[in-house]
């Protein structure tokens, strides 16, 4: 019997998914995460399965899937055409033994790249222009999940750039909180690009509120914050939050070629369908939450 607060995660060890394991699970809801390699003992709320082994279980009591899992994010890795196939393959697998196992809801987070290089601010109805394998298999995926979940609930949402309680060193905000709590020189671009950024607490309760959204739906969303800052302005937030007396050297570093200056999602469609509104942003945020 399948349990309205069972919920399979995917992507477990990742930034996104393993937030939304321990989420979930701290509402109550009963959570298998999917793991390449399972490292943790289970709980209560909380069982671990490796792939391998997921795609071997049937009689699955989980009422739907939230497919967090794909691998190899970074500038570089996104040109890498093999990894970013492997990660449709698999994707597709998921979605497949979902389906087949009477998982009648999945959610599945997209990305901004499928819109390519951008500029400005932009909805669900911008041309899709992916320049990256990324970008590309991404939108694969999701030709997929429209083909194959024809007679499921079905939500795809494109994500655009998310932080907060992140301890990796491969992106931006993070090379900035480490060189400024540790008062080291920071040298950068000018910092002029505006980005949107959405705070993973944020994410979260949007995506408590589209497990808990009932009816048919099948649809693409943006999910961001709806507004962007400039790099600038962040960096500056960052120093005052630490007290750093870091010098900065803006300009040091030259752009990336063909570095696109503004990126912003129009969250409107998502935030008016599920009556959602972002709390957090740079005038608020505070030096725990980053």
């Amino acid at each position: 019997m399948k349990s309205d607060k069972g919920i399979i995660i995917s992507g477990a060890h990742g930034y996104i998914g393993g937030h939304c394991v321990r989420f979930f699970a701290s509402l109550g809801y009963t959570v298998l995460a999917l793991v390449s390699k399972v490292k943790e003992h289970d709980t209560g709320q909380i069982s671990y399965l490796s792939y391998p082994d997921f795609f071997r279980a049937h009689a699955l009591p989980y009422a739907c899937l939230l497919h967090c899992s794909w691998n190899g994010v970074t500038f570089e890795e996104r040109q890498n055409e093999e990894l970013q196939k492997e990660n449709h393959i698999k994707s597709k697998k998921i979605i497949e033994h979902c389906k087949n196992n009477g998982i009648n809801k999945i959610m599945v987070l997209g990305s901004q790249a499928e819109y390519g290089n951008y500029l400005g601010r932009v909805d669900e109805k911008q041309p899709l222009l992916p320049v990256d394998a990324y970008g590309v298999y991404k939108l694969k995926t999701l030709e997929y999940l429209r083909n194959n979940a024809e007679t499921m609930t079905w939500v795809w949402l494109r994500l655009f750039t998310i932080y907060g309680r992140c301890t990796s060193g491969k992106w931006f905000l993070e090379m900035v909180k480490s060189k400024l709590e540790k008062n080291e020189l920071l040298e950068v671009t000018t910092c002029e690009q505006r980005v949107d950024y959405l705070h993973i607490d944020d994410l979260l309760r949007a995506l408590q509120l589209v497990v808990q959204k009932t009816g048919s739906i099948q649809d693409v969303y943006n999910l961001s914050s709806n507004t962007s800052t400039t790099l600038k302005i962040i960096t500056e937030k960052v120093k005052k939050l630490y007290g750093s007396e870091s010098e900065i050297h803006y300009g040091a570093i030259a752009h990336r070629k063909g570095q696109v200056m503004h990126q912003e999602g129009n969250a409107e469609k998502f935030n008016n369908f599920f009556n959602f509104t972002t709390r957090l942003n740079w005038d608020n945020i505070t030096q725990d939450l980053l």
